[in-house]
């Protein structure tokens, strides 16, 4: 996927937290010690979600949704995709996927119901 011409990512990114709108189960992490500023996974990343701030790359975990298009380029392997603490797994199919958007809605309502 490209930040420029796919449109998923092109609306996406227009917001200002887009990692939320992404299941993914990796995010980018930078190695300040070993990072040399060059710049390069800035350019790389499609989301905006890496900025050199005095000459060390940051990842702003906001933006970023683990793709990992900036990890192969670091020269300096200074960047590196990490496993997030709580996995998303997708349903299987789509009759999984109904199932469990009604499990919410039924939570909700459930909760709403004990509020009144």
């Amino acid at each position: 996927m490209c930040g420029c011409c796919c449109e998923l990512l092109v609306n996406e990114k227009r917001f200002e937290t887009p990692a939320q709108f992404f299941a993914t189960n990796f995010y980018a992490k930078v190695d300040e010690n070993l990072c040399i500023g060059c710049g390069t996974c800035e350019e790389r990343c499609n989301m905006d979600a890496v900025h050199v701030e005095d000459a060390v790359a940051r990842v702003y975990l906001t933006r970023c949704i683990g793709c990992g298009v900036c990890v192969p380029t670091c020269t300096s392997e200074a960047i590196k995709l990490y496993e997030k603490d709580q996995k998303l797994i997708p349903p299987e199919n789509t009759a999984a996927t109904y199932i469990a958007i009604m499990d919410k809605k039924a939570d909700l309502a459930r909760l709403q119901k004990s509020s009144n």
